[in-house]
């Protein structure tokens, strides 16, 4: 049932109703660019499926991020109920979010212009990442309500991990700060909120677990393994998964090793902090064991002038990447949408990721719903739901040594990938019952009553 959510205020001659708008103030990330794509991330996955709940609920809200090149709009009427607005913060394209905060006064200013054309409506605020955390704060003030926060990540577990950034003295003071006021913290991980009590002192009572939307083509593929077509959905409603055999006259118990060869993938941001050079290393490393029959290495994320700025970063370190490239072994993707990443995984043994720092990691959660394995660092997802032998591995950041075996397991025992892959769907569906997105967010704003969730428990299969 879809229904809009106002407030009714009394004034000495009647009754006057109010429209209450979510307000979500998110510089840092824009829904509409693809996840992998520059700067891209989870954040914007998280952001285009907060947009989406909002809109499909009815959910009067102003959506507020910042114009990174220049032919993209300056507001969007996307429903009655939804506006889209970005701010122009100067001629100079997609700018760094590490000096957004050189920006508050403007983007404060430029905000609070847009509000203004709002008459008899009261607000929320809602912010992502601590620059927009900055902005929520001072205008929670202004506007007389409160604001809650969604953390994405936090610079004081970058700076234990080493994963930091030149601002990080400033970006801890100014978080302890959007902290400690917000009326509510969402995370996307029990681990982050573990990190908000220990390193920030942020009482439990005021951090919610939202996690992560999955996207639905991870749920439901494209194809199944056999590569037969799934029936298509009839507008929002996803039917059941049925795969349609157009190959009605091959037999279905045959093994067809062209097909069913796999490969290693990583997919997600092409960034130093990801890892992706430790992930080249120890592939070439276990490739030198076992030559020819070593499965290729897919890494799916990134912008061609992005990526060839990565490689050559590393070249020196990998001298025999170009050779394995030329001869296909090594395949950079790209940015692919999810139906791609999707169809990828259906061909790969296991997801690699070696992230020095994650508050919780999308990939993880997409991997396993699509019953794929992941071998990841004890971060965010990582450290909350793989268990060795069970549906992955656990690897030290920078153990290039471990990594590599953690390779050859997969190559030295074919049906690994089946095994762990029923395991790590399993696992998916677990976490999908202790995670509620979108009530979540409706409790945090006050416009649903609070909901007590299950919680997930790892197995204790570490062998």
């Amino acid at each position: 049932m879809q229904a809009s959510f106002h407030i009714t205020i009394y004034k000495e001659r009647g009754t006057v109703s109010m429209k209450k708008y979510v307000v979500i103030i998110d510089l840092h990330c824009d829904p509409t660019i693809p996840s992998g794509s520059g700067d891209s991330g989870g954040g914007n996955a998280y952001s285009r499926s907060l947009l989406q709940e909002l809109q499909k609920n009815n959910v009067y809200h102003i959506y507020i991020t910042r114009k990174k090149y220049s032919y993209l709009e300056e507001y969007i009427q996307m429903t009655s109920f939804s506006e889209f607005y970005r701010l122009n913060l100067g001629d100079w394209g997609p700018i760094d979010k590490d000096v957004l905060q050189n920006y508050h006064s403007l983007s404060q200013k430029l905000i609070s212009d847009i509000l203004s054309k709002y008459e008899n409506c009261t607000f929320i605020f809602h912010s992502s990442y601590w620059q927009s955390g900055m902005l929520a704060y001072d205008l929670a003030k202004q506007y007389n309500t409160f604001y809650v926060h969604t953390i994405l990540s936090n610079a004081k577990k970058k700076k234990l991990t080493g994963a930091v950034d030149d601002i990080a003295a400033q970006r801890i003071h100014e978080e302890e700060k959007v902290f400690q006021h917000a009326k509510f913290l969402i995370c996307s991980s029990m681990s982050e909120m573990t990190e908000m009590q220990e390193l920030y002192s942020i009482p439990s009572e005021k951090l919610i677990l939202a996690g992560l939307k999955v996207d639905s083509h991870y749920q439901f593929p494209a194809y199944n393994t056999r590569g037969e077509v799934r029936t298509n959905t009839l507008g929002n409603i996803l039917s059941n998964q049925q795969y349609f055999s157009y190959f009605s006259g091959i037999n279905r118990d045959d093994d067809y090793l062209w097909w069913n060869r796999k490969n290693f993938i990583y997919f997600g941001r092409i960034h130093t902090n990801k890892g992706i050079k430790e992930i080249i290393l120890a592939w070439l490393q276990a490739y030198e064991i076992i030559g020819k029959d070593m499965p290729n290495l897919w890494i799916v994320g990134g912008a061609p002038s992005q990526i060839e700025q990565f490689r050559n970063s590393i070249k020196e370190e990998c001298p025999q990447m170009d050779e394995m490239e030329r001869q296909h072994r090594i395949i950079w993707w790209g940015t692919l949408p999810p139906e791609g990443i999707s169809t990828l995984l259906l061909k790969s043994a296991v997801l690699i990721t070696h992230s020095k720092y994650e508050a919780g990691g999308l990939v993880l959660l997409e991997a396993l719903n699509q019953g794929i394995p992941v071998i990841a660092t004890a971060n965010g997802y990582g450290k909350d739901y793989l268990t060795n032998w069970y549906n992955g591995f656990i690897v030290p950041y920078g153990d290039i040594a471990a990594l590599k075996q953690k390779l050859l397991f997969f190559c030295g025992q074919p049906f690994l990938t089946d095994y762990m892959g029923a395991n790590a769907k399993q696992s998916a569906e677990i976490i999908g019952e202790t995670f509620d997105f979108f009530a979540s967010h409706m409790m945090a704003y006050g416009l649903y009553p609070s909901k007590k969730k299950a919680s997930f428990s790892k197995q204790n299969k570490d062998w």
